[in-house]
């Protein structure tokens, strides 16, 4: 580890991607303020996301094509957020990671939270080492929420534990206190990483947790998927229902149409109102049958 000198202005520069970044460079203040951003554009997210960072980072954004061996910054300090490739040579790496670790080490931990239904969402500051997310903690911020949340608004919520555990890294360069607090590792848990498989709904789980899995994986991202009529569609928004006594309960088939944008489908326990179904090309919709079973073999 490189030596400590004593300071109170330590420049800092951020490489991070996606909406999370962006959300932490609109909160940060006046007197916080990275000297260079570096970006790529994420696979999986929303292009205009790409487009916001770059407009809260200013004529401080650099883009690199995905792989590019990313410059030295040349400032005190490094912050990654949500960066998916190692910067081996980096001194004083800080990696802003999006849960109360030692819970869910590894990828999309905000989006296994809120499937999960944890009610608090929290940033922790660490010094990385050889292995993943266990380096010793800098800082970390928690903000309880309720269910079901977007992971849009999710990250919103989150943007001010970023800026906080920024503010406590830089306070702390130069200082022995820089050196983290070791982390336990007893009681960790994983979240591994996530792809388009992963956002098909399993109509067998319950009515609540389809309903949370529906909002955490909502714009920045993909959207949550099923298949109806042979064609797949993404669920934007659902309404979980009182449940029925069904005797031949069967996940996934459409119970009653509300309308033609709007169904009630059987969950593994409960049901859920679909209000906001779009085809692949954006465009909304519409359920013309009742009997239809929702899913792999929609």
């Amino acid at each position: 580890m490189s030596s400590y000198r004593l300071t109170s202005h330590a420049s800092f520069s951020i490489y991070g991607v996606g909406l999370k970044t962006a959300l932490v460079l609109e909160a940060l203040g006046k007197d916080l303020q990275p000297e260079r951003v570096f970006t790529y554009e994420v696979s999986g997210e929303h292009p205009s996301t790409l487009e916001r960072l770059r407009h809260a980072a200013k004529d401080r954004c650099h883009v690199l094509r995905r792989g590019e061996i990313p410059p030295i910054p040349g400032t005190d300090l490094t912050f990654t957020i949500g960066w998916q490739f190692r910067l081996e040579s980096f001194d004083s790496l800080v990696v802003l990671h999006d849960s109360l670790l030692p819970k869910f080490r590894g990828f999309a931990p905000t989006v296994s939270a809120l499937i999960m239904g944890d009610t608090e969402l929290g940033v922790t500051a660490i010094r990385p080492i050889s292995e993943l997310d266990a380096g010793p903690i800098l800082s970390q911020h928690s903000v309880a929420i309720a269910h079901p949340l977007k992971v849009q608004q999710a990250f919103q919520l989150l943007a001010p534990c970023y800026v906080n555990c920024i503010r406590e890294s830089v306070r702390k360069f130069g200082h022995p206190s820089f050196l983290g607090v070791p982390q336990q590792s007893l009681g960790a848990t994983y979240s591994i990483w996530r792809d388009e498989t992963d956002l098909e709904i399993n109509w067998y789980t319950s009515a609540e947790q389809i309903a949370r899995f529906v909002a955490a994986v909502s714009y920045p991202y993909s959207g949550a998927r099923t298949m109806c009529d042979g064609r797949r569609i993404i669920v934007d928004d659902v309404e979980v229902l009182a449940d029925l006594p069904f005797v031949n309960r069967t996940p996934g088939k459409i119970w009653q149409r509300k309308s033609e944008h709007q169904v009630d489908v059987l969950c593994g326990t409960g049901m859920l109102r679909i209000t906001s179904a779009r085809n692949e090309d954006g465009s909304a919709f519409t359920f013309q049958h009742v009997r239809r079973r929702l899913g792999s073999r929609g």
